[in-house]
């Protein structure tokens, strides 16, 4: 390992050299191998996902179709990263619902759902779609991801999300959603 690293950094040393970084840093060799959680880091040989939509909405609207993704029949795909963007003059003026066949799966963004029993986050991220929030999502084969939203405020407002993740057609590993 020792060795590995140091031919990464261009670094050829001899054996004597190589013997005392040995015994300075303790050389030990890992019992397995050493592997990130999958939903900070995507797997290798997996398709990167970076999808995303923008309209112009005018006047106060209802159940407008924003984004939508169906997940391919032999892959799962893995959504890790989610960003919202609206120019209308509140967070609370715009309401994003993202939904998995028809269920909620992330937090409520904007104006509360009187009943509603999920928690909200109320932020509107940067000026643009580049600033994500991170989320854990899974699609499975066929599944519907949608993003639909609600404006409640007159006027035309530009109004976008962005969903980035991967599509995995090997390692499959489930996560919880929500709803």
């Amino acid at each position: 390992m020792t060795e590995t690293i140091l031919k990464l950094l261009g670094v050829n040393p001899t054996t004597e050299e190589l013997d005392r970084l040995k015994k300075i840093f303790g050389y030990v060799m890992p019992k397995s191998p050493v592997s990130f959680p999958d939903h900070f880091f995507p797997p290798d040989n997996v398709d990167f996902l970076d999808i995303f939509n923008w309209q112009a909405i005018a006047s106060p609207a209802s159940d407008i179709l924003l984004l939508q993704y169906q997940c391919p029949d032999n892959a799962r795909v893995k959504i890790l990263e989610y960003s919202v963007y609206s120019t209308a003059p509140s967070p609370d003026d715009v309401l994003f619902k993202f939904l998995v066949n028809g269920n909620r799966v992330m937090p409520e963004q904007g104006k509360r759902i009187a009943g509603s029993v999920f928690n909200e986050i109320r932020q509107m991220p940067g000026a643009d779609l580049t600033e994500k929030i991170r989320t854990n999502v899974d699609l499975k084969p066929r599944d519907i991801l949608t993003v639909r939203i609600d404006k409640v405020v007159a006027g035309t407002h530009n109004i976008g999300a962005r969903i980035v993740g991967y599509v995995d057609f090997g390692n499959f590993r489930d996560s919880k959603v929500l709803g």
